[in-house]
């Protein structure tokens, strides 16, 4: 709203700080699914280790996860730099290779890198 009133009051850097931190919002919602599929599939995972049902369900989370993560690269911090750079994001998408020897412990960690370096709570 106040973005939207500083665009038709002309007053330029109050819409750029409105910006920002929309900017910063939007980028942390990505951060979020990204976790949220993550331990989702290490739930699954760990609940239905003896079945073949789980698997379904876990892949498709991993694989949401895994598009999420993709995403990250393309974040804004709010000063126009992604939260994680190409080459992170590269990283851990190489531990997502192989969904059907991807570690537990290597997404957990993915999801808690992702918690802390985007500041989320």
């Amino acid at each position: 709203i106040m973005g939207r009133a500083a665009i038709v009051a002309k007053n330029y850097s109050v819409r750029d700080e409105q910006a920002k931190i929309i900017q910063i919002h939007i980028s942390k919602i990505i951060g979020y699914k990204a976790i949220d599929y993550l331990n989702s599939y290490v739930d699954k995972a760990k609940a239905g280790v003896a079945g073949v049902e789980w698997r379904a369900d876990a892949f498709h989370a991993l694989s949401e996860g895994y598009g999420f993560i993709l995403s990250l690269q393309v974040t804004n911090d709010g000063t126009g730099k992604p939260y994680f750079t190409n080459t992170e994001v590269d990283a851990m998408l190489a531990k997502m290779s192989n969904f059907w020897t991807v570690s537990n412990a290597d997404l957990t960690a993915m999801a808690a890198e992702i918690k802390t370096k985007m500041d989320l709570n």
